[in-house]
């Protein structure tokens, strides 16, 4: 799973706890990768990205009335706004989306404060489930696709007429029609190229050496500035194509990093997973896991639903190939303290001819060695 968590890039690293907004930001620490259902839209029309621009809007709301216990309640999912006056410089409709929202009737904020107390989720995966559960602005329709596995997720799902009941509100009520209006030129000129896709996607095919390929035919990736800088989620369809939601980033090679890190976390599944013999390895070497899990007390990893050694690594590799590929670099931040190792062996694997499985296997071994040793002592 690909948490959204994410990078340098991110103003992760310059979070409340570092350590979280590192993990969003690169969505690959904490985003979901929800499997669409095959009647959903290949590509956003204005309402659904009028639908994204206003649960932003009710994040900031209710970030203007929590008080600092609440806000610490919310801040690990990044369900909250926190000033950035470099990337407000960058990106200058969160600084007016916040003021707007400051004004908005005291009720309508208070509800959506309730609102997100109750529905704790990862802001990656919310984003996911607006799309999946409510229709495009104005009307905000209720949508039925099917539950999603996750609790959280399910429990959005459950109340769906509460957020689009919100959505409208924040629409009138809020004037977010009006806002949407004033920001819509920021919001579009946010937007990637779609061009960059596909030379992205066929920069990851060539450096796995796996002879996979990832058509970005129908695919979109849209930028959301309002999101959390450096997190995304990517919903992946059943023909093959997929919808990447991603925050702001400093620059366009920190915006590479993430698309990268996302269009990653299928090919490296698939190796993982379709490889016998990695798969083998890995679940004996599962005491990897056991070791830097134990080192983690505020139990961050199984928040952020990395529950095996598989995904914990599956991670740290998507993280490390997405800043290379990128030429970000790549801090080492808990909970990945295995990162200095995996950006080692990279660089080997990158000078020699094995493939990539062979790579993570080996790499793997390396790190069994080292903590299940520490773990037993």
């Amino acid at each position: 799973m690909s948490v959204c968590a994410y990078m340098r890039h991110v103003g992760f690293y310059r979070l409340w706890a570092v350590l979280l907004l590192t993990l969003l930001h690169l969505q690959p620490a904490f985003a979901a990768v929800p499997r669409a259902d095959a009647d959903a839209p290949s590509t956003l029309a204005v309402g659904q990205q009028q639908a994204l621009f206003a649960f932003g809007t009710l994040i900031y709301a209710a970030s203007s009335v929590a008080s600092p216990a609440e806000r610490r309640l919310l801040q690990p999912f990044l369900l909250t706004y926190r000033p950035d006056l470099r990337l407000e410089g960058r990106y200058p409709l969160r600084r007016a989306v916040a003021e707007a929202t400051g004004r908005w009737p005291l009720d309508l904020r208070q509800d959506a404060l309730s609102y997100l107390l109750g529905h704790r989720a990862a802001i990656t995966n919310f984003n996911a489930m607006v799309l999946q559960t409510v229709g495009g602005a104005p009307a905000f329709d209720v949508l039925s696709r099917g539950a999603p596995a996750g609790a959280p997720e399910q429990k959005i799902y459950a109340d769906r007429q509460m957020l689009a009941d919100l959505l409208r509100r924040t629409w009138t009520q809020g004037q977010g029609a009006h806002l949407w209006q004033a920001q819509r030129q920021a919001w579009t000129a946010a937007q990637p190229q779609p061009h960059h896709l596909a030379q992205l996607a066929a920069a990851i095919a060539r450096y796995s050496r796996s002879g996979q390929t990832l058509s970005t035919a129908g695919s979109q990736v849209v930028a959301d500035p309002l999101m959390p800088p450096g997190s995304g989620v990517t919903s992946l369809f059943a023909d093959g194509h997929f919808l990447m939601v991603i925050g702001p980033s400093d620059s366009i090679p920190e915006q590479d990093m993430l698309i990268s890190h996302e269009l990653l976390h299928p090919i490296v599944h698939a190796l993982i997973h379709t490889d016998s013999a990695l798969w083998a390895r890995l679940q004996a070497d599962s005491c990897s896991f056991d070791a830097i899990a134990s080192g983690d007390p505020q139990n961050v990893l199984t928040h952020f639903v990395y529950t095996s050694w598989e995904s914990y690594l599956s991670e740290v590799l998507v993280r490390s190939i997405s800043h290379r590929l990128a030429g970000v670099a790549n801090p080492a931040v808990d909970p990945f303290v295995i990162a200095p190792l995996v950006q080692q062996e990279l660089q080997v694997f990158e000078h020699g001819q094995l493939p990539l499985t062979q790579a993570i296997g080996q790499l793997s071994r390396q790190l069994a060695q080292r903590y299940c040793r520490s773990l037993a002592a």
